[in-house]
């Protein structure tokens, strides 16, 4: 007797046709192959399998890494308050950025925003963590006072959102969550305006420049040279600001004695680290499959797509930065596909979001749900109908979306006057 063959592709047992599923290069290939008939689309359509299938069609890693190349530039945080990146005419030497705000009073240091690092440092012995994260908390309710006209009003609302958000998570939480490092799910989107604040300090500096300084113009006086004077610039709060010009074994120095093993959730981890555990965090909480975690991961994502553009000044001597940058933007990519297929193409932004749905997906909870709606009402009023994407580009054009609803659109007044 001759061996037996199935007379069709359905005839296949249905762990044969799951992987015919994940040879499939594309979205479209994927849902093309699920609708042919009842059968395949009753394999494919599982949560879990559906993401899955996806997530292997667009090569999404499962823990998406930083991963910094031979010889590609890095952004270096040298805690307190100064950066060191890599020096544009010379790619073995570097420049270190150093913010001193020692020239300001006390009361003027109340009108700007500070990262979560310095307000423990401010803090008598004895304050908590928690105690430190809601004081950072409360400053994104000032924004408009602390940041003015730093960004649009929408965008002002997300970070406030955020913040209300994390306020909540933390202030509902059970009493026996008592966090003692940021390393908690519980504490991402506290430790994703951190990393905001953080990034902050960079663009901030380019408002108390005038005109466009090239390297070699900055440091025409030698080195250090100040670049922003401590006080106010275009109604923004500004340190003094000194950039010194590193020699090779200068540059080195920094490179080995500020890459510290430090975890990703630590205040004082570089960048990439920090962002890199930001994107994990948010990764396991999507993949949970709970829809009411969608809104902290969008509102992370949001934040993010801010700080990005923190990260790419406009000064020719500062374009190290941008170079370092450019290798954070595959992390946050493969977070903003995710989040898509997980949430079957982002539902809470778009124009015809069906909120009784998602209500009915979280339940009780009506603290996601209030924030889902935010989120939305704030995306319907930005867009009024101006984006639009094709399906077939959908996914791939998703960080686009993101960024453009995280700035705002370029808004001219509140959405709530």
């Amino acid at each position: 007797m001759g061996r037996w063959r199935p007379r069709t592709l359905l005839g296949l047992p249905n762990e044969v046709l799951l992987l015919i599923f994940y040879e499939c290069t594309s979205i479209g290939d994927a849902f093309a192959l699920a609708q042919t008939c009842s059968h395949l689309y009753a394999i494919f359509s599982p949560p879990n399998t559906r993401i899955n299938i996806l997530r292997s069609a667009v090569k999404i890693p499962k823990i998406p890494k930083y991963v910094l190349e031979d010889g590609a530039p890095e952004l270096i945080r040298v805690p307190p308050s100064s950066w060191a990146f890599q020096s544009t005419r010379n790619s073995k030497h570097g420049l270190l950025m150093e913010s001193d705000w020692n020239n300001l009073s006390d009361e003027q240091l109340g009108w700007s925003v500070w990262d979560l690092s310095d307000i423990r440092s401010r803090q008598a012995d004895g304050k908590s963590l928690i105690d430190a994260v809601l004081e950072f908390l409360q400053q994104f309710h000032e924004l408009a006072r602390r940041w003015i006209r730093e960004y649009e009003p929408t965008t002002e609302a997300i970070i406030a959102g955020a913040a209300d958000l994390q306020t909540e998570i933390l202030t509902f939480s059970a009493p026996s969550f008592v966090p003692v490092d940021m390393s908690s799910e519980k504490m991402l989107l506290a430790l994703t305006l951190h990393f905001l604040v953080l990034t902050r300090s960079i663009f901030m500096v380019e408002a108390g420049i005038g005109g466009r300084l090239s390297e070699k113009k900055l440091f025409k006086r030698g080195s250090p040279a100040i670049v922003v004077h401590a006080g106010y610039e275009y109604s923004s709060l500004t340190p003094t600001v000194r950039v010194h010009k590193k020699t090779m074994r200068d540059w080195a120095d920094i490179r080995r004695e500020f890459d510290p093993r430090l975890p990703g959730y630590s205040l004082d981890a570089n960048p990439g680290v920090m962002l890199e555990y930001i994107v994990q965090q948010s990764f396991r909480l999507l993949d949970t499959r709970d829809p009411r975690h969608w809104p902290t991961v969008l509102f992370a994502l949001l934040i993010l797509y801010l700080a990005q553009l923190n990260l790419r000044p406009y000064q020719p001597c500062f374009q190290g930065i941008t170079a370092a940058a450019d290798v954070f933007l595959p992390l946050m990519t493969d977070l903003a596909r995710y989040y898509y297929i997980c949430t079957k193409g982002a539902p809470i932004m778009s124009d015809d979001w069906d909120r009784e749905e998602y209500k009915e997906l979280v339940g009780e909870d009506d603290r996601a749900f209030h924030y889902a709606t935010e989120l939305n009402k704030l995306w319907s009023f930005i867009d009024i109908g101006r984006w639009h994407i094709a399906v077939e580009n959908s996914l791939d054009e998703f960080p686009d979306k993101l960024d453009y609803f995280a700035h705002g659109c370029v808004l001219s007044k509140s959405p709530f006057d």
